[in-house]
């Protein structure tokens, strides 16, 4: 019974190939200017892709008493922020080692503690 299925599966597959060529042949198909377009956007490069990708510390040399500014510098973004206050927030940063997350709590601008191995 599955070959069956199997068989009236490429059936239909096949009909609906059939159909798109008839389709093409009847003159419905796409305009040299749609056509032309569609290559130029597939064939365009990202204005940065030029440029060498950043590569930061693994975070787990993060110590009490760096700056959120020299973080942010040596260890980039984040992958979540959660703030408490204006002026108390913790950052969270995953393992370059794969094994959960680095919870680094920052007050008034200054890492005060970093929580290795927060899962």
């Amino acid at each position: 019974m599955a070959a069956g299925s199997a068989k009236n599966a490429a059936h239909a597959i096949a009909g609906a190939f059939k159909n798109l060529d008839t389709l093409d042949k009847a003159g419905k198909t796409r305009s040299p200017a749609t056509t032309a377009a569609r290559r130029r956007a597939v064939s365009r490069t990202p204005a940065n892709a030029h440029q060498a990708t950043k590569t930061y510390e693994d975070p787990a040399a993060i110590k009490a008493g760096m700056s959120s500014a020299e973080l942010l510098t040596r260890f980039g973004e984040p992958s979540m922020k959660v703030s408490s206050s204006s002026a108390e927030q913790t950052l969270y940063y995953a393992r370059k080692d794969g094994r959960g997350q680095i919870a680094v709590r920052i007050v008034d601008g200054q890492v005060i503690s970093p929580e290795a191995g927060v899962r």
